[in-house]
C-alpha cells in the first residue's frame, strides 16, 4: 500500500519522500563521481573514513573466524562486557544477572508481559522493562531494555532500535561497527576473545581427572570428576555419602518418572482397524533369547501378561554390533496409525547455552531411559507382543514406537 501523503519531487509521484528516494541518491552519487557537482562537494571531507569497512581493516582480526560481534558498551554508569550486537533482534535485551549487578531492583521495572522468543524459538516472559543510558562515545542514547530471567553467555543484546538510532553499520567479518558523529565516522571494535565459546575439554583429560570412591561397602566404587580444591571435594563426597539412598544402584531401582509429569499415550484415530499380527515361528536360539528377556522384564515389573488382545505384534531378535542379542517388537502396523510428533528435541547448542551462568553442571545418565516413562494405562494393551510362552504388554514406554524419541 502506497502512502498518498508522501510525495517525491524527483519522481513527481506519491508513495515516498524525496529525502528517502533511493534512485535519487544513486543518481547524485553518479553525478559526483563524474565531476558534475564539484562546486557543491566539500573536498575537506574526502580524507575522512567512509562508513563501509575496507579490506585493510581486517589486519587486526583473527581470520578465519565465524564469531558474532560482541562489544563492550557503557550502560548506566558501568562498562559492560559481552554485549551481543544482533541485527535479528527486534528489542534490546538485558539479562537479570546484569540488571542486578547494576544495582537495580523490581521497583525500577515497568510492566511488560508480552513473551519474547530466544535463539532456539522458545518463549520467555520478561520480568519487565527499564530505560537506561547507553554510551557509545560520544553518543549517549536513552535505551529501553527488556529484562529477562534466562541463562545466556551474554550480558545484554543490542537490536534493531538501538542500531537504527545510532545509524550504525555493523560488520561481523571486520568485528567492528561504525556510526556517524559531528566529528566524523567513529568506530567501535568487537572483542573476539569474549565472542569465543567456552573451549571443550578433551575426553582424555576428563578420563584422567576421574577418581573412584566407594560410597558403601556393598556397592562398587563410583567415579566422578575430581575437584581440585580439597575442601570442596570432601564436602561433595560427604554430601553423596549422606544421601546415597537417593541413588539407584541398578537399572530398575529407580521409581521412574511420575506419570503426572510424563506419560506416553498413543494417538490412534477411530478410522484405523485393529491389527493382530499372525505369530511368526522363531528359531530355537531366538526363542530362548525371547524367553530369557521376558523373565527379566517380568522380574523388574515393566511388562504384564494379557489375555484379551486388541492389538498384537511379533518379537524380533536382532544381533547388536557388540555381539549381544536384543529383543525388539515389530510395531510396524501400530506406527502406521500414529501421526508423527513434529516437536524436535532441544539441540546441543541450546542445552550448552542453558548451562551458562551456573557454577555447577551435573551429568546424570538415565540408563534405559525409555523404561523410565510410564505408558498410558488405556494404551498398554495396544502394544502387546506375542512370545512362545504367551502374550505380554509393556507398562512402560518400549523402544520402537514412532514418537518415543520425542519424549526421551
Amino acid at each position: 500500500m502506497r502512502d498518498e501523503k508522501l510525495q517525491c519531487s524527483y519522481h513527481k509521484d506519491k508513495g515516498h519522500m524525496t529525502e528517502n528516494c533511493h534512485m535519487l541518491k544513486t543518481h547524485l552519487e553518479q553525478l559526483v563521481s563524474a565531476g558534475h557537482l564539484d562546486q557543491y562537494v566539500d573536498t575537506n571531507l574526502t580524507g575522512k573514513k567512509e562508513t563501509g569497512s575496507a579490506v585493510h581493516d581486517l589486519k587486526d582480526v583473527q581470520l578465519p573466524h565465524n564469531d558474532p560481534l560482541v562489544i563492550t558498551l557503557r550502560i548506566g554508569n558501568y562498562d559492560v562486557k559481552r554485549v551481543l550486537v544482533d541485527q535479528g533482534s527486534f528489542v534490546e535485551v538485558m539479562y537479570q544477572d546484569l540488571y542486578e549487578k547494576l544495582g537495580l531492583g523490581e521497583v525500577d521495572l515497568t510492566s511488560f508481559t508480552s513473551p519474547i522468543f530466544g535463539f532456539s524459538g522458545e518463549p520467555t516472559v520478561p520480568l519487565g522493562k527499564t530505560i537506561l543510558p547507553t554510551l557509545a562515545s560520544p553518543i549517549n542514547l536513552q535505551t529501553e531494555f527488556i529484562v529477562v530471567k534466562a541463562s545466556s553467555p551474554y550480558n545484554a543484546i543490542m537490536g534493531h532500535d538501538w542500531l537504527h538510532r545510532m545509524k550504525v553499520v555493523p560488520s561481523t567479518l571486520h568485528q567492528n561497527l561504525r556510526f556517524p558523529t559531528k566529528d566524523g565516522i567513529m568506530e567501535l571494535n568487537g572483542d573476539q576473545v569474549m565472542a569465543k565459546p567456552v573451549p571443550k575439554m578433551e575426553r582424555s583429560s576428563l578420563t584422567n581427572s576421574l577418581k573412584r570412591y566407594a560410597l558403601t561397602p556393598l556397592i562398587p566404587s563410583s567415579s566422578f570428576w575430581s575437584i581440585q580444591n580439597a575442601t570442596d571435594r570432601e564436602q561433595l563426597l560427604q554430601l553423596l555419602m549422606n544421601n546415597r539412598d537417593v541413588f539407584a544402584w541398578s537399572v530398575y531401582d529407580a521409581s521412574g518418572v511420575s506419570s503426572e509429569l510424563a506419560c506416553h499415550a498413543l494417538n490412534i484415530g477411530p478410522e484405523y482397524k485393529l491389527v493382530i499380527q499372525k505369530r511368526r515361528n522363531l528359531a530355537p536360539e531366538s526363542a530362548t533369547i525371547v524367553l530369557e528377556e521376558v523373565e527379566r522384564l517380568l522380574a523388574v515389573g515393566v511388562i504384564r501378561e494379557v489375555q484379551y488382545l486388541i492389538w498384537l505384534s511379533n518379537t524380533v531378535v536382532v544381533k547388536k554390533k557388540n555381539g549381544k542379542w536384543q529383543v525388539c517388537i515389530d510395531f510396524t502396523d501400530l506406527n502406521k496409525t500414529c501421526p508423527k510428533d513434529p516437536f524436535l528435541l532441544p539441540r546441543i547448542d541450546q542445552l550448552v547455552d542453558s548451562a551458562s551462568g551456573h557454577d555447577w553442571l551435573s551429568f546424570l545418565d538415565a540408563f534405559q531411559g525409555y523404561h523410565q516413562i510410564s505408558m498410558n494405562v488405556a494404551d498398554q494393551e495396544k502394544i502387546a507382543f506375542i512370545t512362545p510362552r504367551g502374550a505380554y504388554c509393556y507398562k512402560v514406554m518400549p523402544f520402537g514406537l514412532k514418537n518415543a524419541g520425542a519424549i526421551c
